[in-house]
């Protein structure tokens, strides 16, 4: 399956996670494309994967601004099986 993994980090742990979580799919055969979500280039398009996975930090109550932009444009257009949050 080709995933999509998109993460915020502000001083490199959450990237740092994604990227481990990254190897594992790729162990299981996975094509994964790993993008800081300020980062992501245009031509990504969501529908084009079979699952997206979002990771981010919390600094001061707050999701970093630009992987909220991503999750608020892409929601309609994905269809989550589950969501898992701090919050």
């Amino acid at each position: 399956m080709k995933i999509l993994a998109v993460y915020g980090s502000n001083y490199g742990q959450t990237e740092a996670v994604i990227r481990r979580i990254a190897q594992a799919l790729e162990a299981l055969g996975h094509e994964v494309n790993v993008f800081k979500g300020d980062s992501v280039p245009a031509s990504v398009v969501v529908e084009d994967y079979g699952a997206v996975v979002v990771g981010a930090s919390i600094l001061v109550g707050k999701y970093q601004d630009y992987i909220r932009d991503f999750v608020t444009r892409n929601l309609p257009r994905s269809k989550p099986a589950r969501r898992r949050s701090s919050r």
